[in-house]
């Protein structure tokens, strides 16, 4: 649906993981954001369960929904961005912040495609790649942040023992307990 007089267009995709937004800036440079959504829309809690990874060594349930994202994004920008500036911003809460983590990786990684700056923000995000952490957090992918919280269970799963990670910058948010908690509430 487009809202006039803004220049804003809102698509959905037909299984609602994810809504695109589109905002012409300066009559040349495209901003995109790509809200993913973490779950209650289907049976996604069966990939949330297959912890297995891929060749990529992605957590497989996470880049299988992360592949319908990027086939969803890839015939988006064909459509609407061809020839412009883009510039995407990713975001995702849960679930659907592991599979932002990981499609913002894959563009980050594919510049040869996807000729675009990428932001990605991710908020109480599982871990979804097992790679090492000098690799994760390459400046490469300084491009993504990830924000977590301590008092949150989905901050450590994956276990740490099993090797998973996330990509780009991880910023921990302090604890309930921690005495500058009080503080760091009125930045």
């Amino acid at each position: 649906m487009s809202i006039a007089n803004t220049g804003l267009f809102v698509k959905k995709n037909e299984r609602k993981t994810l809504a695109i937004a589109e905002k012409i800036y300066n009559n040349n440079t495209d901003i995109v954001a790509v809200a993913i959504r973490g779950g209650y829309y289907g049976l996604e809690w069966i990939d949330n369960f297959n912890i297995g990874t891929t060749e990529n060594s992605f957590h497989a349930g996470f880049k299988t929904a992360a592949d319908e994202v990027m086939q969803e994004l890839r015939e988006y920008l064909l459509k609407n961005a061809s020839g412009k500036s883009v510039k995407l911003w990713i975001c995702g809460y849960s679930r659907g912040g592991a599979v932002a983590n990981i499609v913002a990786s894959m563009l980050v990684a594919n510049k040869a495609e996807f000729p675009c700056q990428v932001y990605a923000y991710t908020f109480a995000s599982p871990k979804s790649v097992v790679v090492e952490s000098e690799k994760a957090h390459d400046t490469v992918y300084r491009s993504i942040f990830n924000i977590l919280s301590p008092n949150d269970p989905l901050y450590n799963i994956p276990p740490d023992k099993w090797g998973f990670g996330r990509y780009g910058i991880c910023v921990v948010l302090p604890d309930n307990n921690d005495v500058s908690y009080e503080g760091a509430q009125n930045i």
